[in-house]
């Protein structure tokens, strides 16, 4: 994912608009996990999470992220968060 990334700027570029990569990243393995790319706008970035959880996962977020059903969601995927509130 990260060596194709400069080839996904330069297509995003040449579309225009502004995009967001939504991107899962194993840091202990180094490998990427799930990826979403869309418009900046166009997904709110808890409903990319929720639809995304997997088990035996830290997830590990900023602001904006106070959903509830999210949270619990985490946990009965036996995973865990660390948000900033």
């Amino acid at each position: 994912m990260l060596q194709v990334l400069p080839q996904m700027v330069q297509s995003v570029a040449r579309k225009g608009g502004a995009w967001k990569l939504h991107l899962q990243f194993r840091p202990l393995c180094g490998q990427p996990g799930n990826a979403r790319l869309a418009r900046e706008h166009a997904v709110d970035e808890r409903d990319v999470l929720q639809a995304n959880v997997e088990a035996g996962c830290v997830y590990i977020a900023d602001r904006g992220y106070e959903r509830y059903a999210l949270y619990n969601q985490i946990v009965a995927a036996r995973s865990d968060y660390v948000i900033r509130g």
